[in-house]
């Protein structure tokens, strides 16, 4: 029928636009390093997110074990915190 199937990054009738979720000359996945990331890590070239420590999770929000608090600044103590039962 002669319209354009266009690879996964690339889209419109003649696949010169960028999908949804990328940009540039290549169509590379975008990422906001504070939206993505909550700010507490980089934006890979794939878009995914690279936590900066004591962060980690798919867009850094969770505290490596063992700590907690908004910026993961505190030690979890078991007996404080959970009551001796977590």
């Amino acid at each position: 029928d002669g319209s354009c199937e266009c690879y996964e990054e690339f889209s419109g009738e003649s696949c010169l636009m960028c999908s949804d979720g990328r940009s540039g000359k290549e169509c590379t996945p975008t990422c906001d390093a504070q939206e993505e990331c909550s700010d507490n890590g980089r934006c890979l070239d794939d878009g995914t997110c690279e936590c900066y420590s004591p962060f980690h999770g798919e867009q850094c929000t969770a505290c490596d074990d063992g700590l907690e608090g908004e910026v993961c600044e505190r030690p979890c103590d078991p007996i404080v915190d959970c009551g001796g039962n977590g």
